[in-house]
């Protein structure tokens, strides 16, 4: 008799220019291989490309990610375990425009607390980036964190996260960067076994990985 592993977990980023000349990634992960397609990802290209933030939100790095948490979170389909975004706004205050969560939580900023997300998920944040989610025990997700810089922006910091779940033998982590405000545009990173792939908001890009 063979067994089939029925606990599937996919990943899908994109990463464009939005008519308002914002670079900005996104990312999603999903047990429902029907939302990891590419239809799925030109129809949250679509939703999102309007994307504009208040006067506030300008001056105001909370603002601004909470703006692009809602932003985010209404453009979502049902069945989206975890979600994320990084945004660069040219002369917003930051470090911000960086989001990472569960998608069905309340926006709220992050803090460095570990948190538990479904179908084993961790999940830990620092206050201008980056932000973490492994196949793991949160704590552990809190431990790469701990060892890696605040605000950089950039894919850098996001490859040293990796390199340290792959040392702890985590089975994959999504990273992301702040895009505001930061030295360097945000990023994201899906780290899968030993493979990384990265998602820019300058460069127009779709990826979908399978993680489980």
């Amino acid at each position: 008799m063979i067994w089939k592993n029925k606990r599937q977990l996919y990943a899908f980023a994109c990463g464009w220019i939005t008519k308002a000349g914002y670079p900005l990634a996104v990312i999603g992960i999903t047990k429902n291989r029907d939302l990891a397609r590419s239809s799925v990802l030109e129809k949250l290209i679509s939703m999102l490309d309007p994307l504009k933030f208040s006067a506030a939100a300008l001056s105001d790095p909370r603002q601004l990610d909470y703006e692009l948490a809602c932003s985010l979170a209404s453009a979502l389909p049902r069945g989206i375990i975890a979600a994320g975004a990084t945004v660069t706004v040219t002369g917003a205050a930051g470090p911000s425009g960086g989001i990472i969560g569960g998608a069905s939580g309340i926006p709220a900023s992050a803090n460095g607390e570990p948190e538990e997300l479904p179908e084993g998920l961790g999940l830990a944040a620092a206050p201008g980036g980056p932000g973490l989610i492994i196949h793991g025990k949160p704590e552990d997700a809190v431990l790469i964190l701990s060892a890696l810089p605040r605000g950089t922006g950039g894919s850098s910091v996001l490859f040293t996260a990796a390199e340290m779940a792959q040392a702890m033998q985590i089975p994959f982590l999504i990273g992301l960067t702040d895009g505001t405000g930061t030295p360097k545009p945000g990023a994201i990173l899906i780290m899968k076994g030993r493979d990384t792939k990265t998602v820019f908001g300058e460069l127009q890009q779709q990826l979908i990985i399978r993680l489980l």
